[in-house]
């Protein structure tokens, strides 16, 4: 359930939404976009959770220093979000919906919607960091489930983008932006602490 909830706080779908609606102001079949930004982001994350085991030990990152940094991090994002910011770690600095004339909507979708927008780093870092603390496979199981739940939010937000948009007022979403800092900033101060209690455990 922790794996969902900061995996969605991290994503916000919903602080999402109007960039997509600007990206595919001009298409006429949003919701193919929607699936196709979609599983581009659950294809990144999936990526982070499944690599992230044999990319710590090439580097020879141990789990729990990754615990400690990737809390770090989490923290760093949800206070962020508390001052009613996009984290600086999940923003495009080129302007998020800018295209150049030889790009189209459709590799906008992908880049820089999906990454960095909502699959960016902080998200990556959080993934990973997941499934370091997963102790097993049904662990990892577990935060690939999340992904796939994260997944599926995003989608439904996605394709009802054209009638959110509409109701979804500024001041909600800043509430809800800053509802979900304070959840993401508990969970990176929890991973924090484990991680490093792991790390002072192993050096003594």
């Amino acid at each position: 359930m922790s794996a969902t909830v900061a995996l969605l706080a991290i994503t916000n779908p919903l602080g999402a939404m109007p960039i997509f609606l600007e990206i595919t102001e001009q298409s006429a079949r949003r919701q193919r976009d929607a699936l196709r930004a979609t599983l581009t982001v659950v294809i990144i994350l999936a990526g982070a959770v499944l690599a992230g085991r044999a990319i710590l030990g090439f580097f020879g990152i141990s789990v729990s220093a990754l615990r400690a940094a990737g809390g770090l991090i989490i923290v760093m994002m949800g206070i962020e979000m508390l001052g009613g910011n996009v984290p600086r770690l999940q923003s495009h600095q080129g302007g998020p919906a800018t295209k150049s004339q030889d790009e189209d909507a459709e590799d906008s979708l992908v880049v820089p919607f999906a990454m960095p927008l909502v699959a960016g780093p902080g998200a990556i870092a959080t993934a990973v960091t997941l499934a370091a603390r997963a102790d097993s496979w049904r662990g990892t199981g577990e935060v690939l489930i999340a992904v796939a739940i994260v997944g599926l939010v995003l989608y439904l937000t996605l394709a009802a983008a054209g009638t959110l948009g509409t109701k979804i007022s500024r001041r909600a979403n800043a509430i809800l932006m800053r509802f979900l800092g304070l959840i993401l900033t508990s969970i990176g101060v929890m991973y924090l602490l484990e991680g490093a209690q792991a790390v002072l455990r192993s050096a003594s």
